[in-house]
């Protein structure tokens, strides 16, 4: 990640601490007038890949994500000419630093980073990142320079990053609202809440925690207080943008409810010694107490009675159940906390058995609270009906995520320096049958919400495994239980190190996968070395096989990584003693790669340089770095890249293929001119049997032939339908609408170049798109590094 994506992170988080907790604007007409004190917990929910998903599930689930949607879009049309003086307090900080001739422009370009930057505030799935930097990159260039800042992010690094944020928020606010016995501190949060000199302090004990971080942020926080830029600017400009909006408040209210109820949970909860009455006292949002008698309860679902007494609820059942409970805060009826209470009998050992109603699995469990949504699904309409269905598809997934995993541990036998491990189809037969409880009950409450829920995948985690050699075998019987589950893939854990395997027909047999680790040495490669060395070996009805038409997943845990520039580590396969570079993405502790072949394996950082890429370094020098690191792209020669070279549809292809692991050497291809000699074949043909690829004519792919961006962007967008579930965009003429060369993209192509365009990773420049234009190599690089970090 170069230096201009680090800013638009830095910004966009720095954004989220100021805008989240206090309200848009800071003041006492903000959060404080529409959610009374529990916007203060918002702060907290900004956790980068994860927390956005669960906001966006939360907005969903409240049926209130249209609202922000509409706030996101008014703020995306604010114009310069309307709202100029806004950004004053900034301008008046960095245009002396900024060196400019033409200083009416650069104001229209900071006015629109500002106005982009907060319309990704309201953007939970951050879906239009890479499109604000390719909209802001000479405008976020000009700020680095300013800040005299010039270093290297990497994704990884990113990550830490994001993490640092969410710590330093969490802590400033719980020391901001707690009383000394841990407790809500309401004093506090009303002087907080009315005081905006309170609010900015809050803000800036955030930065200064960040900054005190040792990572890029601290760096980048550091130069820009030497310039004087401040959290007050930042709130300022957001004071005087942002509340006369006619969205604003909705979308406001909307993230709020939607932050605090990801951060809300059960608190103090007693039990009778029957196990079967519970007295709440407490909520807890942000690990900080807040009195039950401050809400309103309700039970939602479940077999038990729900009373209060002075406020405090207490649920009474006459077996062992889980019931549903909502609580609203009494002063604004908002829903802050609907979760599952369990009362398990003391006299019916421990609930195992079905008398009484009671739910004895989390697939029986989700099954009861499916049904009791049955008849509101039913009945329910439009936008009701559809958040109805969004709640039914969460149950189903929180179910199945813990229904879907096996503790094999106790199953594995240690011989020597080998582990062993074999299952069949009685050993899984609890995980096989909720699943499909699950599915099926999903099915019958909302037909057709089963597609929306996520892949399926059988975990079977072995746990921490001393031994170098690892075998498992599983039987015919238990795959084929698997693929009639819905179950996609099973995935072996243990010691870091995971391999998920597919259950279709091709590997509908007694699969046997063996793993041998071992020690890298200088005899393996003079590169800076991330992990052991893995050597995988792959049996079917016991008989060997070292290629196969799926791919398998493999995570190879990193080791020594405090050095390395993690963008640039890559999967290596072992071949007679060299190393095929075949790529990989960082995740966490991990690196993650789908193999179509099994061998030898190690993970370097491989730094490959070019002498000829200065002129396109500033916008494609680091995505053609990565790229050449993990193999996807390479030189003409040694240290000459060519960027300027125009591209073929055989190269672009190759190059799609290599980012998203889609090579396939048993794959086949029917093209009149691609000979299976051609250096290109195996790629066309992956690309081809993956759906990716058309030819120009029904029988001629025209390898040689320059691509085109529209051809770029259709094969762009298939590649990421199939691996990463794109959909296509709904309205086609619509998406287009803001190209005025429209026209001009094939009708075969329209609906690609609208995906790939809604998603940032093909952009147009002066309102064209240019469908028939070609692209270079330098170009193509940033294309395919786009689609390779699209789940980033």
């Amino acid at each position: 990640m170069t230096f201009k994506k680090k800013l638009v992170v830095t910004t966009i988080a720095a954004s989220m601490a100021v805008t989240a907790f206090a309200g848009i604007p800071l003041s006492n007409k903000g959060l404080a007038e529409k959610v009374g004190f529990v916007q203060v917990a918002s702060a907290a929910a900004f956790d980068y890949r994860a927390k956005l998903q669960d906001i966006r599930a939360a907005l969903i689930a409240g049926g209130n994500a249209q609202d922000v949607r509409d706030l996101r879009t008014e703020i995306s049309l604010l114009k310069y000419s309307d709202h100029q003086a806004v950004i004053d307090p900034l301008w008046a900080k960095i245009a002396a630093e900024l060196e400019s001739d033409d200083i009416e422009a650069d104001r229209q370009d900071l006015f629109k980073l500002i106005r982009d930057i907060f319309a990704l505030t309201y953007d939970p799935d951050l879906a239009n990142l890479d499109a604000f930097v390719q909209n802001n990159k000479a405008t976020v260039k000009r700020l680095a320079r300013a800040a005299g800042y010039n270093g290297e992010l990497t994704i990884a690094e990113a990550e830490k990053i994001a993490n640092s944020i969410v710590k330093a928020t969490r802590g400033q606010l719980k020391a901001a609202i707690q009383d000394e016995s841990g407790d809500l501190d309401i004093t506090a949060i009303q002087a907080l809440l009315s005081d905006k000199n309170k609010q900015v302090q809050l803000v800036a004990g955030i930065i200064n925690a960040i900054g005190s971080e040792n990572n890029e942020i601290g760096q980048l926080i550091n130069k820009w207080r030497a310039s004087g830029v401040t959290v007050a600017d930042l709130t300022s400009v957001a004071n005087s943008l942002l509340p006369e909006l006619s969205h604003f408040n909705a979308a406001t209210k909307a993230l709020a409810i939607a932050y605090v109820r990801t951060e809300t949970e059960l608190g103090d909860i007693t039990t009778s010694s029957d196990g079967l009455t519970k007295t709440i006292s407490n909520i807890k949002v942000l690990d900080i107490k807040i009195p039950a008698n401050f809400l309103d309860w309700t039970k939602v679902s479940g077999n038990a009675d729900l009373t209060t007494v002075n406020g405090i609820p207490q649920v009474k059942a006459n077996s062992s159940t889980t019931v549903t409970l909502s609580a609203k805060i009494k002063t604004t009826q908002w829903v802050v906390l609907e979760k599952n209470l369990t009362l398990t009998s003391q006299s019916s050992g421990g609930g195992s058995g079905g008398g009484g109603g009671g739910a004895s699995s989390p697939a029986d469990q989700a099954v009861q609270d499916l049904n009791s949504k049955k008849a509101a699904i039913e009945n329910a309409t439009g936008e009701a009906k559809e958040a109805l269905i969004k709640e039914a598809v969460e149950i189903a997934s929180k179910a199945l995520t813990t229904t879907l995993k096996f503790d094999a541990s106790g199953k594995v036998a240690v011989s020597g320096d080998e582990a062993t491990l074999s299952l069949t189809k009685s050993d899984l037969s609890s995980l096989t049958s909720g699943t499909k409880k699950i599915v099926n009950a999903l099915k019958e409450v909302a037909p057709g919400a089963e597609a929306s829920l996520p892949k399926l995948v059988a975990v079977i985690d072995i746990g921490s495994v001393s031994t170098n050699n690892v075998a498992t075998e599983f039987s015919t019987d238990l795959v084929k239980e698997l693929e009639a589950s819905g179950i996609t893939s099973f995935k072996i854990s243990f010691s870091g190190f995971a391999a998920e395997v597919p259950t279709t027909a091709a590997f509908s047999k007694n699969v046997g996968l063996h793993i041998k680790k071992s020690a890298a040495t200088e005899d393996t490669t003079s590169l800076p070395v991330a992990s052991e060395v893995y050597e995988f070996g792959l049996t079917l009805d016991g008989q060997a096989v070292t290629e196969f038409a799926q791919p398998i997943a493999i995570s190879i845990p990193l080791k020594n990584v405090s050095d390395l520039d993690t963008d640039l580590l890559t999967v290596a396969k072992i071949v007679d003693d060299k190393l095929q570079f075949v790529g990989g993405k960082v995740r966490e502790n991990a690196i993650i790669a789908a193999r179509h072949s099994f061998s030898s394996y190690v993970v370097v950082e491989n730094k490959v340089s070019f002498n000829d890429i200065s002129s396109v370094q500033a916008w494609s020098g680091r995505q053609i770095q990565v790229l050449a690191a993990k193999g996807i792209i390479q030189g003409k020669k040694e240290g000459v890249f060519a960027p300027a070279d125009r591209v073929t549809r055989a190269e672009f292809a190759k190059m799609l293929v290599e980012a998203l692991d889609l090579d396939n050497s048993l794959a086949k291809q029917n093209f009149s001119d691609v000979k299976s000699t051609d250096w290109f074949a195996p790629y066309v043909a992956a690309a081809a049997e993956s759906g990716i690829i058309n030819g120009r004519t029904a029988t001629t792919f025209a390898p040689n032939a320059t691509i085109t961006r529209a051809e770029m962007a259709t094969m762009v967008s298939r590649a990421l339908k199939a691996t990463a579930g794109l959909k296509d965009v709904e309205d086609v003429k619509a998406a287009l609408a803001n190209f005025s060369d429209a026209e001009d993209v094939h009708s075969t192509l329209q609906s690609g170049v609208a995906l790939a365009s809604s998603k940032g990773l093909i952009i147009g420049a002066g309102g064209q798109f240019r469908p028939n234009a070609t692209a270079n190599r330098a170009e193509a690089a940033v294309i395919i590094y786009r689609a390779f970090n699209y789940a980033e």
